[in-house]
């Protein structure tokens, strides 16, 4: 499979205008995509049950101490209503988990802080230990080339009265090999017009295409391997790294399909 990039304008009457803001656009490295897609699995600890724990144990709404002193305790309501909160953020807590990116250098405080950046700010988030064992819930497995890596635990979420325990099973990609100098991903920018981005009937525009790696460093490509295709409302008007406008182009969607083999 190629890497495609297309990049389009609108021609008006002896001008061109950009579609978009920026002509950069970006190829994503198709080797990546193609990795076997590996969901992050968050399974709430007994199947989906909750571990509540409450630390009101009375069901009555007051306490009489004497004439003169009388200690309220949560009522039922009030109890529900901040179960029901933690419920809230107890699913924030499931996306976060769902949506995170793992690697090989991520590091309990990293899944904490980003839990902890999405939910309430009174809420306690930790990784919790087995009863009394000082073994470490956190375990990380690395990636290798071969094989897949793993990150598991228990992350305990409280508001001071209820708490609940979420179970973790993240999973960490493959590692990739790639050559310093091979192409993962290109930029393209059209240039040739002035400052306002405007063109008039018999200028040049040109395209200038940028390789990285996957490190996102520069890297030289062989122009001979690149193939432009420029269109003007889908017919095909050039197929060079230059187009010049001509008449028939105005108000017409001029694109250009660029396409680069996979080298990663």
């Amino acid at each position: 499979m190629k890497k495609k990039l297309i990049t389009s304008l609108l021609i008006t009457t002896f001008t061109i205008s950009l579609i978009t803001s920026t002509t950069t656009k970006a190829i994503a490295i198709d080797s990546i995509q193609n990795l076997e897609d590996t969901n992050n699995l968050i399974i709430a600890e007994n199947e989906g049950a909750e571990i509540e724990n409450s630390a009101t144990t009375s069901s009555a709404a007051t306490i009489e101490i004497n004439e003169n002193i009388i200690i309220s305790e949560p009522t039922i309501e009030q109890e529900s209503l901040e179960n029901s909160d933690l419920q809230t953020e107890y699913t924030k807590v499931l996306e976060v988990l769902h949506n995170f990116k793992t690697t090989n250098n991520t590091t309990e405080a990293d899944i904490i802080n980003s839990i902890k950046d999405c939910i309430d700010s009174s809420i306690a988030v930790s990784f919790v230990s087995f009863g009394t064992s000082e073994e470490q819930v956190f375990k990380k497995i690395d990636a290798t080339i071969e094989t897949q890596g793993s990150i598991t635990g228990i992350i305990n979420i409280s508001n001071g009265n209820w708490s609940k325990d979420i179970q973790v099973n993240l999973s960490i990609d493959k590692l990739i090999i790639v050559k310093d100098n091979a192409v993962a991903k290109l930029d393209a920018e059209i240039e040739g017009s002035n400052s306002e981005k405007k063109l008039i009937i018999g200028q040049v525009i040109t395209v200038n295409i940028t390789g990285y790696n996957a490190a996102g460093e520069k890297v030289k490509l062989d122009e001979s391997k690149l193939k432009y295709k420029w269109y003007a409302n889908g017919k095909e008007v050039g197929n060079d790294k230059n187009l010049e406008i001509t008449q028939d182009m105005v108000d017409k969607f001029i694109s250009c399909n660029l396409e680069y083999p996979d080298e990663v």
